[in-house]
Formats: structure tokens, sequence, C-alpha cells
């Protein structure tokens, strides 16, 4: 078909739906047919525009609205179209439109059933006020959840983009994968396939984590054995996304995995800031590390908190949030009292050493003013929330 023929053929199988009875951010969505439309479009400005402004209505800041439900089958037709472009572009709204942000699921990735589970049990315990609320602007749990089930739909297109000529598109369906452990099925066999048809780095990297993510949420026995060879590869983002796609699936990681993530966390500061990065926490490499290596600490505490302090004073404002996280995680462990609630004098010296690291390089101000997500997070790990206070507190006498 010409790209006059497909538009008009998108354009009457969009009408079969009543868009303006439905809600998105701004009210109504009768521009939605629209917007989808525009991601037909050969201009590569429209398309971008089309794109930006379905993130910000049907995906408004993370939440998914009624209109997302709708447009989600018809996000996975223009995956068969030959003529689209950007289509990486398409799959990456679907992930989010499936789970949100993915940053809640790291380092064990989606569980399935916990995923339906939650998101039931909150739309069945939801308030009156809250069912009025949600009710009235479009949006709430059975939302996501519908969202979720309909992007499972699209993987057999996800993994038929496995192949796509574009190394954009072919990344994006390799990270879609990773959501869908009920497809395990197809999905692996396809990531496999994909890890010997598609050497670069930042693709093979991308298809590791999502066989990790994939194994660890699945029923059905994967073997990681296939990894051992990446862990020696030429490329430090090859063997890092090994090393933490082995250590997700193990409980107890061998020493070689976590030498290689505690390595790692020193060269992903340096990979992430590159085109050369996964898809994965945003590109936040050194982040997922950190995550990943608490589930390393029983073993290598003294190796991990010491690389996690020195990572903390080269990252950015944001990526400093999962090594601090990760820090707290390790150090407070199962204190059932708080640690600012405690006598100075009863820290370990491993946690000294990350309390006098947060109070150094923790990211406590940012453009010029206060970082609140930064003293969010350590007051919510009964930590002293601002530099001053820290400081006061470990030169307590």
């Amino acid at each position: 078909m010409d790209y006059h023929g497909d538009q008009i053929n998108m354009r009457k199988i969009l009408k079969s739906v009543k868009w303006s009875k439905l809600k998105h951010a701004y009210g109504s969505a009768s521009n939605v047919p629209k917007t989808i439309l525009e991601l037909t479009s050969p201009d590569s400005a429209v398309r971008e525009n089309a794109i930006w402004r379905l993130y910000g209505n049907i995906f408004h800041q993370g939440t998914r609205y009624e209109a997302a439900m709708f447009a989600i089958p018809f996000l996975g037709m223009l995956l068969e179209e030959e003529k689209v472009l950007d289509k990486h572009e398409i799959i990456y709204l679907l992930v989010n439109l499936a789970i949100g942000y993915d940053e809640s699921f790291f380092p064990d990735g989606l569980n399935p059933v916990e995923y339906r589970q939650n998101l039931q049990h909150s739309k069945d315990n939801m308030l009156i006020e809250h069912r009025t609320a949600y009710r009235r602007y479009g949006a709430g749990p059975h939302v996501d959840l519908t969202c979720y089930n309909r992007v499972q739909k699209e993987v057999p297109k996800f993994i038929v983009n496995l192949t796509d000529d574009n190394k954009l598109v072919r990344c994006a369906a390799s990270y879609a994968l990773a959501w869908f452990p009920d497809e395990m099925e197809i999905s692996i066999p396809g990531l496999k396939s994909h890890l010997i048809s598609d050497p670069h780095p930042e693709n093979l990297a991308t298809t590791i984590i999502s066989i990790g993510l994939v194994a660890n949420n699945s029923l059905n026995y994967v073997d990681l054995k296939i990894f051992d060879n990446y862990l020696n590869h030429e490329s430090a983002l090859v063997r890092i996304c090994a090393a933490i796609s082995m250590a997700i699936n193990l409980d107890r990681p061998t020493r070689i995995i976590v030498e290689t993530l505690v390595e790692a966390l020193q060269i992903a500061v340096d990979i992430q800031s590159t085109d050369q990065t996964i898809p994965f926490n945003e590109g936040n490499l050194a982040g997922l590390v950190s995550l990943v290596l608490v589930k390393c600490k029983q073993n290598s505490i003294d190796m991990i908190i010491p690389a996690l302090c020195k990572a903390l004073e080269v990252v950015g404002p944001y990526h400093s949030l999962d090594i601090t996280q990760s820090i707290l995680q390790i150090i407070i462990d199962n204190n059932s009292i708080a640690l600012k609630d405690q006598d100075p004098r009863l820290l370990t010296p491993l946690q000294r050493q990350a309390l006098q690291a947060l109070a150094n390089h923790g990211v406590w101000e940012i453009d010029g003013g206060m970082f609140v997500n930064y003293s969010n997070l350590v007051r919510a790990y009964g930590i002293p929330d601002g530099r001053e206070k820290l400081l006061a507190y470990l030169n307590r006498p």
C-alpha cells in the first residue's frame, strides 16, 4: 500500500472507537486518533511531535488513562506496517503503557502474577472517593491492568521486530520482551536467536538483560550457562550485563560475578555518558549495577560498600539516587531502630564509611535548591535528611 492508502485504511479503523467518550490527561480523547495517524507520517518532526503528545495525554507523568487501553491495539498495528518509521519509539511507548516506569521493577524484574494481583487488589479495595475520582478522570488500577494485558498481546509483533533492519528497533523489541515472562515460550527462543544474529554491543547487552529478567520471573527453567562466555566479552557493556543477569538469577552469585559488578561501577559511569548503553533504567547503568549488588551483599559487603561509596563521588544527581538507595539497603539491613536514633559510636566501620560518603558526596542540592527526592530517600531509611544534620550526627560526641 502507498502512504496515502495506509492513512485512509487506518483512519477508517480508528473511527470504530468513540474517542470523544474516552478520557486522557487533558479531558476528551477525541484528538488521539489524529495523533496516532501522525505516527505514520514520512515527516520526522510530525512523528516526534505525535509521540511527545501521546506521552503527554494517554501516559501523563506515568499515569495511564482509559484512552490508552484503546490506543494500544492501533499502536500494535503500526508495528506491522512496513513503511512506518520510528517503530522503536512506538515500542517504548507500548512498554510504558504496560508497566509505567521500569525503575519500579529493578533489580528482579516484573513478576506478572504479583503485578496483576496487586493491581486487582488495588481495584477491589479502593475507597469510594478514589473510585469516584478515577471514574471522573479515566484512570486507575483497572486501566493499568487492562493496558498490561493488551500490550502482552503484542508480544508476537515484538518478536518479529527483533529482525528489523534498524538496530534501534531491534533493541527496543528486545527490551520490550523483558516485561512479559508469561510469553517466555516464544520470547526466549527469539531472544536467544537474537544473541547470535545481532553483534551490536548495546543490542547484545539489552538482550542479555531481557533473558535474565524473563528467566527470573518465569515458572519454566532457563539455562543461563549461555552467559558464561559473555563474562569475557570484548565489550565492557556486554560483560557487565552478563554479570547483572546472572546475579539476578542466582541465590549466591559467584565471586567473579561480584567482582565484575564491582569493577563495573566505575566503568558504567563512563559508558552511560555515551550513546552505547541500554534502555533499562533509562540508561542509568551504574544505578542498575548498584541495585543488583544489594543481592550480592551476603558474602561480599566489604567489597561492595567501598565501591558504592566511590561511585557516589562521580555520578550525577539523578543517577545518585539508585546508588544511595543501594548503600542504605545494605547498611540498614534489618535494623528495627532508625540509625538517627542510635548512638553513632555503635556504628560499624562500614556503616560509618557509608554515611560519611553520603554526607560528603550525596546530592543534597540541585540547581541551587534542596534536592527533595534525595532528602526523602534518606529520610525513608531513618537517616538524617540533610547534609549538615548527617554530619552533626556523625560528629556527635
